[in-house]
Parts: structure tokens; C-alpha cells; sequence
């Protein structure tokens, strides 16, 4: 993740802007806040681009009556001018204001508020049937009309107090003619919507849309349904919705979020697999298309300032219109406009709308998102697995990912249902069923059930094998078994890690090895140098280590098969680097010089190669003292078994371990993400090693 997340960063820093906050984000805030006057001014700045929520936003604070701004005139007409421009708000807005009560149907509750309040002061002089009578008796009076319309108010007023579905239809056919017939209907129908589904159940929802296929409401109801019965979004929730709603308007939606769920394990494979399991999806061109495009390897592309992405031949596949785009990852890239990240697949589609400050690639069907400096979680038709209010998220491991809120962690499963609360200071992935954690001032070890393997005693551990762990007491390290066993006392200043079944210890300042079961096999007695703990380790049962203040080499059993006669000494392989005077040499396993000190500087071989240095430049040489990379380079890298990166006057490039030139040196740095690709950059351009072919990707 570190190479990724340094790559990001990297596109960003060549293309990236950051988008401030909504206005209308702040201006809820600010109501929610009972800041009125820095709500009011940031609504009415806003209500020509976004009418409905302005509106609505302004209709409140003149209908509430603790603020200057009461006006109930203006909070009516708001209201109504919310109401009317809401069809044209975008989905995804409404979905944005929905967390500060911003909806449709909170329109309407305010409406029918202000409503009351207006028609309430009328009628506490103006009773209805006074108002009937007035009609009766005076029907060639000039203010007939005007009694009509109060009259009427007054009655639909009545109706609104009590809210239900057979005040309002009492109110139609009473008064036929009223100017209020329409909002009546309406107010009729959604509280008929209400009383349907009381109880917020699918089988309620279902009943309405059969016995009210009319109401309007019935898209609600339908949006409902689907909530509801994918609320677990699993692919066994999505398909049984789509077998029990085959007339729901949300069907399609369902059956492509069934396809990116059941994709968590993105291949080739899994999506012939879908295509076999699900005979009956309707967009099987789209399958087609999909797992075409799953065997094209994509990578991003930079063309003045703007990102897109190119295949292995450098033709470009996607358009460079985006501020960024990643490597593909299951299927899918993050892209990134105005400062707002989303996700494309390999046709250029965008999957998962730019609504986020920054994202994650997916992995194991999930990918971790920003909001407003929180992070979350998403699946890969976008749902919120986690929401965005998290400080921190991991990775997936054991099938758990751990996350912190409010300054505590605990773990999640790829469901978004908390597994082990969040109680922890701090915690760190899975491995093999296995976690640590820190309570406190103490360190722990938990399994996936949250159940203490280890307890918090120590303010340091970590597993030293499968059967103990390392503890620290006092400042120094020992080692205990999972039943707090004392194996090893705490009085070792450093215990490292196990490799070739030992490891190294440091006990005041003199070095000896233990082995896997805790048992020191050889006592402490050689001297410290720079990266002991790395340099003495065992390989091929072999150790490097220094005594009398020199270098030798041991075996196992602590016997000096190299004598420690040495100035310098590289680690013990084939042939092994030494130094005894100014120069270095190499001599082999059984202390024969090789090749005679001839260098200023010399590591010990690595397979067949080694790098040495003369006269402060670098290349390498072969086990006859040849050079395969020229030495004439101000520093050479070995970056895995058959490639090196090489450096020359702020310069890099890429050889093979033949001696051929694989990246031309004329790079400005040169990373490794990951096992498939080498990133190669330029000032104002980006190319690639394809590690596979070693090949070297450049647009055309």
C-alpha cells in the first residue's frame, strides 16, 4: 500500500485540485447550529442554482419564531418554491441534504406547519361553520369569493390538524370546487402512504403498491422495498429480491448491483462464472464487453496536465478528461475532477459517481473513501458499507478490517457489521487468526472473535513464533508462551526476528543467537556493529559476526567456519566480500581468496552477480571479476533477482542482469508498485516497465 499510496500522491502532485466545501453543506450546518444569520445569507446566495434546498432551507428560519426573520408570508411562499423546483434537484443532491432532513416529504411536513400556523390565528375567531353560514345566507355578496377561499382554508386546515387519511378525504368530498382540492389530494395520498406502512415493513410496502398502484407514493414504496430486502447486500439478498419484485422500478439497478457484489473476487473466471450462474441477467452485453475488457491491462496516461489511460502498446484506451487516474484494480479505477474522486471500469463508464474528496483501489470487492476528512468504506456498486465517519481504516485481513471512531478501534466484516467493538487505542491487521492490539498502556493478542489470546500485561509484545511471543518488562525483552510461560527472562536488550530457525539476541551489549523454542544456543559473546540485526542473521546456517574487533563467519553451532581475521566481511553466501586492508575482495565458503582486492568497495555475491565499487562508481560484476554493468554509475540498486536500477547524474534507468539496458537512463525516478509494474517518471510525463515481458510501456 506504501508504493501505492506514493504513487497516488505522485498523479496528484502532477494534476490534482482540491474542490472546497458546498455552500449549501455549510448552510445547513449553520441552521442546524441556530446560526440564522450565516444560514440565512448562505441560502439566499445559493437560491438561484439550488432552488429547492435553498428554499427550503430559508422557509425554515422564517417560519421558526425564535429568530428576527419570522415572516410566515415568506416561509409559505419558500416552501411552495421548494416544493415545485425539487424535480429538477439531481438524485445525487438529494441524496447529499437527505443527512440534514432535507426530502420531499419534508417539504410537505413544512408546509403543512406553516399552514397551520397561518390558518390557526384565523381561526380562532372564524370558526368554519360561521364562515358556511356567511355563504349560505349571502351569495350575491361581493366578498363571496373571498369567504369561499377562507372558508375553505379553514376547513382544510381542520383536516391537516388531524392528518389522517379520512380527515382529508372528508375535506374532498365536502368541497368539490375548493381552490385546495389539489394539495388536499395530495396531503390525502401521502397520508394514505403513512398509514399503509406504519410499521415500515417490506410486506407493508408490498401491500400499498397492490392496493394503491395509483398513489404517487407508490415510488416510494417501491424505492423502499428495494432498501429494505438488500439492506444485508449480499447476493443472495439482491437475487432474492429480484425473484420477489419482477415489477419494481428498481429491477435493473438490482440486477447490475448483483453483478459488482458477486465480482468482490474480480477475474476472468468469476465473471464466466456469473454469466453461468445467472443465465437470466439482462445486460449480457455488457457481460460480453466486461470480461473483454478484463483481459486488457490498462495504466495511466498523462497528456497536458489531464489523466487518462493507454494499453501495453501505448494506444489510449481512455481519454486523458480526468485530474487523475490510478492503475486498474478489480475491474475498476479511481478517477478524479474538481477536486472529487468516483470510479471508472475499462469502458470509461463512470461505476461509482465523483462524490468523494479522495479513494482507495478496491481490494476484495471493498475500497476505503474520504469525506470531509472521514473515511469509509464502499462495495463495488458504490453502497456504503461503512459510512464516512471514521478517522482511520486498514485493510482487509482474516476477512476483518479494523477502523477507528472517536479515537477508539475495533473490526469490521466485508458487511459493515462490527465484529470486535471499537475499544482499543490502537490495533493492527490479522495474520493467521491472530491480531495485536494496545489498551491502554498495555499491549494485547486477540483472535477473530475478539477473545484475548494473550492479555494485556505487557506494554510490549509481538509473536516471536507459533508457540511464543516476545514481552517486554523494564525496558528489556523476553520471551513467554501464550500461558505466560517464562521461556527466556526480560533481561535481553533486543531479541530479533526468527530466521533460519534462530535468532539474534543482545544481551549488555554482546551478541548470541536462540533458537525457535526460546533456547539460547549461542551465549552472548560477539561484539555489536551497524545493522547487527539484520547482518548476523542465519542464512543457509550461516551467521556474520564480529569478535576481538573482527569479521568472521559461524555455523550453528557457534564454530568459526570463516575466522574472524577480517576488517569488513560481507554476509555469508557463494562468494563473500572482504576487506583486510584499503581494498576489498572476495574469497569463497572455505576462506579462498577468489578474486584479490581490487575494489573500494564490495558486497558479497547474490546468485551469480555482486555489486562493487572503484573511484566512487558502481556496477556489476560477475563471480570472474567481470563487469556486466559497467562501473561508472554513482549508485546501482538491486530492486529484485534479475533487475537493477542504476543512477547517474540525478539520472535512473533499469538493466537486467545480463547487462542490457531495459529503461534507458534519463528517468527522474523510478518506483516499483507492485509485482506487475515498474512506474517511471519524467517531469511532465509518466511510462512503465511491465515486469511480465519486461517491457517498456510509452504512449504513442
Amino acid at each position: 500500500m506504501k508504493n501505492y499510496l506514493l504513487f497516488l500522491s505522485i498523479l496528484i502532485v502532477l494534476g490534482q485540485n482540491i474542490a472546497k466545501a458546498d455552500k449549501i453543506d455549510q448552510a445547513f450546518k449553520s441552521l442546524e447550529e441556530y446560526n440564522y444569520f450565516d444560514a440565512k445569507n448562505k441560502f439566499e446566495k445559493k437560491l438561484k442554482k439550488r432552488t429547492s434546498p435553498s428554499a427550503y432551507g430559508l422557509a425554515v428560519i422564517y417560519y421558526r419564531q425564535d429568530n428576527p426573520f419570522h415572516q410566515i408570508d415568506s416561509a409559505y411562499r419558500l416552501v411552495r418554491l421548494a416544493e415545485s423546483s425539487f424535480e429538477s434537484l439531481k438524485t445525487k443532491k438529494v441524496e447529499r441534504y437527505l443527512k440534514y432532513g432535507f426530502s420531499k416529504e419534508a417539504i410537505v411536513d413544512l408546509k403543512q406547519k406553516i399552514s397551520t400556523y397561518y390558518f390557526e390565528k384565523l381561526t380562532l375567531l372564524n370558526p368554519v361553520s360561521e364562515w358556511t353560514n356567511f355563504l349560505k345566507r349571502n351569495p350575491e355578496a361581493k366578498e363571496y369569493n373571498r369567504a369561499t377561499v377562507i372558508r375553505d382554508s379553514l376547513a382544510f386546515e381542520n383536516s391537516k390538524k388531524e392528518n389522517t387519511t379520512s380527515s382529508y378525504n372528508s375535506f374532498i368530498e365536502t368541497y368539490p370546487q375548493s381552490n385546495l382540492m389539489e394539495e388536499a389530494i395530495e396531503a390525502f395520498q401521502l397520508s394514505q402512504y403513512h398509514e399503509e406502512t406504519m410499521d415500515a415493513s417490506v410486506s407493508s410496502y408490498r401491500a400499498f403498491i397492490t392496493r394503491f398502484p395509483d398513489n404517487p407514493y407508490r415510488i416510494q414504496a417501491e424505492d423502499q422495498v428495494y432498501t429494505i430486502s438488500t439492506q444485508k447486500n449480499t447476493v443472495e439478498a439482491i437475487r432474492d429480491f429480484i425473484v420477489k419484485n419482477p415489477n419494481n422500478r428498481n429491477l435493473e439497478d438490482a440486477w447490475r448491483r448483483l453483478y459488482q457484489v458477486y465480482m468482490y473476487d474480480y477475474s476472468d473466471d468469476r465473471i464466466e462464472e456469473f454469466e453461468k450462474e445467472y443465465p437470466d441477467y439482462p445486460f449480457k452485453n455488457e457481460i460480453k464487453t466486461d470480461l473483454k475488457m478484463a483481459r486488457i491491462i490498462m495504466v495511466p496516461m498523462k497528456v497536458f496536465n489531464k489523466f487518462g489511460a493507454m494499453d501495453l502498446d501505448g494506444n489510449i484506451t481512455i481519454p486523458p478528461i480526468y485530474d487523475l487516474v490510478s492503475f486498474f484494480s478489480e475491474g475498476l479505477a479511481l478517477v478524479g475532477n474538481n477536486g472529487k474522486y468516483g470510479y471508472i471500469n475499462k469502458t470509461n463508464e463512470l461505476v461509482i459517481p465523483c462524490q468523494f474528496d479522495a479513494g482507495l483501489d478496491f481490494e476484495q470487492g471493498r475500497a476505503v473513501v474520504e469525506k470531509n476528512e472521514k473515511f469509509g468504506l464502499i462495495d463495488r456498486s458504490g453502497k456504503m458499507i461503512l459510512p464516512c465517519e471514521f478517522e482511520d481504516i486498514g485493510t482487509f485481513s482474516d476477512g476483518l478490517i479494523y477502523a477507528q471512531k472517536n479515537g477508539f478501534y475495533g473490526y469490521f466484516d466485508k458487511y459493515g457489521k462490527e465484529r470486535i467493538k471499537l475499544k482499543y487505542d490502537d490495533v493492527y491487521s490479522f495474520q493467521k487468526g491472530r491480531a495485536n492490539i494496545q489498551l491502554g498502556d498495555f499491549q494485547a493478542i486477540i483472535n477473530t472473535e475478539g477473545e484475548y489470546i494473550f492479555p494485556p500485561k505487557f506494554e510490549s509484545i509481538k509473536p516471536f513464533s507459533e508457540k511464543y511471543i516476545l514481552y517486554e518488562e523494564n525496558g528489556f525483552v523476553g520471551i513467554m508462551d501464550y500461558s505466560q510461560n517464562v521461556i527466556l527472562k526480560a533481561e535481553f536488550d533486543e531479541i530479533g526476528n526468527l530466521k533460519g530457525g534462530f535468532s539474534v539476541i543482545n544481551l549488555e551489549g554482546k551478541l548470541g543467537y536462540v533458537d525457535s523454542n526460546g533456547i539460547v544456543k549461542i551465549e552472548p559473546k560477539y561484539e555489536t556493529f551497524p545493522n547487527y540485526m539484520e547482518n548476523s542473521q542465519f542464512s543457509d546456517n550461516h551467521a556474520l559476526v564480529k569478535s576481538k574487533g573482527k569479521f568472521g563467519i559461524i555455523d550453528k553451532n557457534g564454530k568459526f567456519i570463516i575466522p574472524n581475521v577480517y576488517n569488513q566481511l560481507g554476509v555469508y553466501s557463494s562468494l563473500i566480500s572482504f576487506n583486510k586492508g584499503k581494498l576489498w575482495g572476495y574469497i569463497d565458503t572455505k576462506n579462498k581468496v577468489v578474486l584479490k582486492p581490487s575494489f573500494d568497495w564490495a558486497e558479497s555475491f547474490v546468485g551469480e552477480t555482486a555489486i562493487v565499487a572503484k573511484f566512487d562508481k558502481q556496477g556489476l560484476i560477475n563471480s570472474q571479476g567481470q563487469a556486466i554493468i559497467p562501473i561508472e554509475y554513482d549508485e546501482i540498486s538491486r530492486v529484485d533477482s534479475i533487475r537493477f536500477i542504476v543512477s547517474l547524474e540525478e539520472k535512473v534507468g533499469i538493466y537486467s542482469i545480463d547487462g542490457k539496458i531495459v529503461v534507458p537512463v534519463e528517468y527522474k525516478e523510478i518506483r516499483q508498485l507492485n509485482n506487475t509494474f515498474y512506474v517511471l517518471i519524467k517531469e511532465n510525463s509518466i511510462d512503465y516497465l511491465y515486469l511480465p515481458e519486461n517491457k517498456l510501456v510509452q504512449q504513442k
